[in-house]
């Protein structure tokens, strides 16, 4: 019961912080930050849509072209129209290459991501984020 209460106040910060406009971190391990992650998403994709970027992804993603990508193929692929809020979800932090977090914090600051949520086993992975990208997350820090 106890953490199921821990699960569902977690899920809210979620997507309160992303409500918001912010990037937050959510450190889990194992079935539990799955679960926060699931659910989060799908309150979260009611109004905006979700970009996720999980295993499969590993290190040879672009976020620019992600976000070109979810605007569709005409709009984003051909004519390059970059999409406005949308929820970028990371749950592959350790596979975040430097100019992805730099442009990152980039099309966050452009409003062309409303949100960032990175979910690690380890917050420590934050200590390899540019000052700027840990400024913005502050203290929005999630442990479940």
């Amino acid at each position: 019961m106890e953490n199921d209460e821990k699960i569902m106040e977690a899920v809210r910060k979620l997507v309160y912080y992303s409500a918001a406009g912010s990037i937050v971190l959510l450190e889990g391990n194992g079935e539990t930050k799955k679960i926060v992650l699931r659910d989060a998403i799908r309150e979260i994709r009611k109004n905006w849509n979700v970009i996720y970027i999980g295993k499969k992804y590993k290190d040879n993603w672009e976020i620019e072209e992600l976000l070109l990508g979810s605007n569709g193929f005409f709009k984003g692929i051909i004519f390059g129209v970059m999409p406005r809020e949308r929820v970028l979800v990371i749950n592959t932090p350790e596979a975040i290459s430097a100019k992805n977090l730099d442009r990152i914090r980039y099309f966050y600051d452009e409003n062309n991501l409303k949100s960032v949520i990175i979910a690690t086993e380890d917050a420590s992975i934050i200590n390899k984020f540019p000052e700027a990208l840990k400024n913005r997350i502050g203290n929005r820090i999630i442990k479940i």
